[in-house]
């Protein structure tokens, strides 16, 4: 047997034993949530069918891409509708100012988006950042039975004292609308 034979399969064993443990496999069966419950209507059905080719759509610069962005599709970060997986973390940064927490919007804002389209350069965390973080983008499900719950019924629960004494106290986040 050559001598050069062994070798190169031990490395080409160590090879494959390292990219195990560098490369993440696919989500565990878990994670993926992109079926729809059981017992919608056709009408409901149809809803969550669009919603899903939306949320897997991968944007174009033509539909206004970029130039810098984190993933072309909202499916790129949240796998299956599920939380996201340690290949596509998400880094945020900022640092403490003067006014409370500096989201460094003047330097592109907190989250970096790593990816760009032709002619730009993604970003990099700022040189003047306090403080980073690598997340897992969340779960993203069960957003459409929030958007079932009428405003009113939200608003009917507020209690930001515990006026009812039962140890829950809340009110509603308002966000102003973007111009």
């Amino acid at each position: 047997m050559n001598k050069a034979v062994l070798p190169v399969c031990g490395l080409l064993f160590f090879a494959a034993v390292a990219c195990q443990k560098i490369m993440p496999g696919s989500p565990e069966s878990g994670e993926v949530v992109a079926e729809p419950i059981s017992g919608l209507t056709s009408a409901q059905l149809n809803k969550h069918i669009l919603g899903d080719k939306a949320f897997a759509k991968i944007y174009t610069p033509e539909e206004g891409l970029g130039p810098i962005f984190v993933q072309a599709s909202c499916e790129g970060c949240h796998i299956g509708d599920g939380k996201g997986h340690p290949i596509n973390i998400v880094t945020r940064f900022g640092k403490t100012g003067t006014g409370g927490f500096d989201y460094m919007e003047d330097e592109g804002g907190a989250q970096l988006q790593p990816r760009s389209i032709a002619g730009f350069q993604g970003e990099v965390v700022p040189g003047s950042h306090m403080f980073r973080t690598d997340r897992l983008p969340p779960l993203v499900t069960g957003l459409g039975f929030l958007a079932a719950i009428h405003d009113s019924t939200i608003l009917n629960f507020t209690d930001s004292l515990d006026a009812d004494g039962d140890g829950v106290k809340g009110t509603v986040n308002y966000l102003e609308p973007e111009p």
